[in-house]
């Protein structure tokens, strides 16, 4: 995850991005931010790095709602 946090001072602005990251697609989220409100921005920040571990941990989630779990076969030591 990056983040940048910059004031804008004209219509149009630029940002640098890892190196790493060219020639992938990435998620641009632009939104006001209120510096007077500290809890506010951490509130932001953990939103943020929630997101990223969200979007990084479903890649790897199964569907279970077929699995049949039978004790006896797990319980059959033979």
């Amino acid at each position: 995850m990056y983040r940048q946090v910059l004031t804008p001072s004209r219509e149009n602005n630029t940002f640098v991005i890892p190196n790493k990251w060219y020639g992938q697609t990435i998620e641009i989220m632009v939104y006001p931010v209120s510096h007077n409100n500290e809890q506010s921005l951490n509130t932001t920040i953990k939103q943020q790095k929630r997101f990223a571990l969200d979007a990084l941990l479903d890649q790897h989630l199964l569907d279970l709602s077929d699995f049949k779990f039978n004790r006896d076969e797990a319980n059959n030591y033979e």
